[in-house]
């Protein structure tokens, strides 16, 4: 009665290994068909995130190399009209007189050429003394070498200022306007003798240095009648 015919037995055991390979069978695909889509899925985040995250970080490299750059030399340069100083050099008993206002300097560059042009103080001519100067621009070195009828101005650009030391023999005879000077010279706090002395001595040998600082917006100078023709020489 516990004997089962080799039939019966025969489809016990196909029974068992189709409910077997329908267990294991579909179950082996499964893995296979979700690996593909994960591994996709993570490679992708993976491969995104690291190009993601190197555009990202090219990105924040060049925007700090770009702010890094702002200020230094070749960068883009700052055209415009500004306001700034002029200085004599002197000796140490004079050099406190020796700064002058200048209320607008016209500073250009374009591609590797720089213009600098402005009036002389009326404090230390007396007159409107017009200079031009022009030449070649190294952004890569923020130096520009600048010429013109007046002399040579040779400067240094940053991304806060321009300062050129002028030689300007071109002048020569400046022969101020002391009567001006002098009247000039009651807005100083010091003695209006150590005025006109800067005056004189640049009157002889016109040297200076030329500020331009570019957080100050430039302001025309009033032209008035007694000022001259503005030709620097009378």
């Amino acid at each position: 009665m516990m004997r089962k015919s080799p039939l019966v037995l025969g489809a016990f055991v196909a029974l068992a290994c189709v409910a077997c390979g329908g267990a294991t069978g579909p179950a082996d695909p499964a893995p296979s068909s979700q690996s593909p889509s994960a591994g996709g899925a993570g490679g992708g985040a993976a491969g995104g995130s690291a190009t993601g995250g190197g555009s990202a970080t090219g990105g924040a490299n060049g925007s700090t190399a770009g702010q890094g750059q702002a200020g230094a030399p070749g960068s883009t340069p700052v055209s415009g009209s500004f306001g700034g100083s002029y200085h004599v050099p002197t000796t140490a008993g004079l050099d406190a007189a020796a700064t002058f206002d200048v209320t607008e300097f016209n500073w250009t560059v374009t591609g590797n050429v720089a213009t600098l042009a402005y009036n002389l103080p009326r404090a230390l001519v007396g007159k409107v003394v017009r200079v031009d100067f022009t030449g070649p621009f190294d952004p890569a070195t923020g130096k520009a070498t600048l010429s013109g009828l007046a002399g040579t101005s040779v400067c240094t650009v940053t991304s806060v200022d321009v300062s050129c030391s002028e030689t300007m023999q071109g002048l020569v005879p400046v022969n101020p306007d002391l009567t001006v000077v002098t009247k000039l010279a009651a807005a100083y706090p010091g003695p209006v003798a150590d005025r006109t002395s800067i005056a004189q001595q640049f009157a002889g040998d016109p040297i200076g240095v030329a500020h331009v600082d570019f957080s100050r917006p430039g302001v025309p100078e009033p032209v008035e009648p007694e000022t001259g023709s503005g030709k620097g020489k009378p």
